[in-house]
């Protein structure tokens, strides 16, 4: 285990075990201080072994107090051609565990100034992208959120990097900008109860049309990928192999270590199927111990013809609550359609604060900046 200090800080790698154990034990808070809202699936090491399948590594890194407040994330590495070295990305993080907010600003400088530690994965260019999340006010934009929202989410980094004397880059975010999420707590009849009179309905139409849904797994990841495909026909995003899908379930659905059940994932697809036996849609949901996501999908022209893609929503937002989540996690606000067609659901719109990038080595790191940018590493 590497160490460094700053102050009675710790900077410390820690194992996949010892990372599972810190989650698990900010679910409910303790000596750190309250437990976490929300545990985010890409900073699960489950999230780290499905990217394996692409070539991406993990390592993860912890500012640790004396009194157990925390800051770290799961750092996601991949070598970089010609010679640039590596990046390491941290979706969804640092994760900040705290007592109070001075401690987390300390505890936030020391671990951007222990990024240099990645050096030794020959890290030249670290990428972060903070999970804290604001909610959008009526009026704001919901795909390209204002800075009156980002800002105060940026503040607390910026200020950590210009206290630990380095220098913090604006980035393109990988993940999405904005969100929309739902509170499950609440149980279904009020969940459903926000529901637009008109989704609702469109539901039932669906289901009236023969349409009918269940719960599938690996075997199901080739439908899934045919879904995909015919999404890509009108919208033209880049799909994976089905094996990959495959791969990504699996993941999601591999035990943690001994001791830290609670943070037992899943993946599952959610699964339409036309009266007629034929795949019409599909969702691919992770859930973790507070959150289900739907990461993507969508439905065929098929399905969108007899309104697939609201019996997906509403199955699929049952389902959560069924599995006992906190929240349900629309993932991502790309389009001013799609913000509506969300917001139609209920929830809340929220902005995360966007991407930061930290050089590590001064001239092959930004060279894999703008390596980076040309490629289309964010956007």
């Amino acid at each position: 285990m590497e160490q460094s200090r700053s102050s009675e800080i710790t900077v410390q790698r820690e194992e996949v075990a010892a990372w599972e154990a810190r989650l698990a034990a900010a679910l409910h808070g303790g000596a750190a201080g309250a437990p976490i809202a929300e545990l985010p699936f890409l900073q699960l090491p489950a999230w780290a072994a499905n990217k394996s399948l692409t070539g991406w590594s993990a390592a993860r890194l912890v500012a640790l107090a004396p009194n157990g407040s925390w800051a770290g994330a799961q750092f996601l590495i991949r070598r970089l051609p010609a010679g640039l070295g590596a990046i390491a990305y941290a979706p969804r993080g640092p994760l900040v565990v705290a007592t109070d907010e001075a401690l987390a600003a300390r505890l936030r400088a020391a671990l951007l100034g222990g990024l240099s530690a990645l050096r030794a994965d020959g890290v030249t260019l670290v990428r972060i992208e903070p999970g804290e999340t604001r909610v959008l006010v009526e009026g704001d934009d919901q795909v390209t959120p204002p800075e009156s929202a980002t800002g105060p989410l940026r503040s607390p980094w910026i200020d950590a990097a210009r206290a630990a004397g380095v220098a913090l880059l604006s980035a393109r975010p990988v993940q999405p900008r904005s969100s929309r999420r739902i509170d499950l707590v609440r149980g279904i009849d009020a969940v459903r109860a926000d529901w637009r009179r008109t989704s609702a309905a469109s539901a039932r139409k669906a289901t009236e049309a023969g349409a009918t849904m269940r719960v599938g797994g690996v075997a199901d990841a080739e439908a899934f990928r045919d879904v995909m495909l015919a999404i890509a026909g009108r919208t033209g995003v880049k799909v994976r192999s089905g094996a990959a899908f495959a791969h990504l379930i699996a993941s999601l659905n591999a035990a943690p270590s001994a001791g830290a059940s609670e943070l037992r994932s899943g993946g599952e697809f959610a699964i339409a199927e036309s009266a007629e036996g034929r795949v019409v849609g599909a969702l691919l949901l992770a859930t973790t111990a507070t959150t289900t996501t739907e990461i993507f999908g969508g439905a065929t022209d098929e399905g969108n013809a007899i309104r697939v893609p609201y019996l997906l929503k509403a199955y699929a937002i049952e389902r959560a609550v069924a599995l006992g989540s906190r929240t349900y996690d629309m993932w991502g606000i790309s389009t001013q359609g799609i913000a509506e067609f969300k917001a139609a659901w209920g929830g809340t719109a929220y902005a995360y604060p966007g991407g930061f990038d930290v050089v590590i080595d001064s001239l092959r790191g930004r060279l894999a900046r703008a390596a980076l940018d040309l490629r289309g590493f964010g956007g």
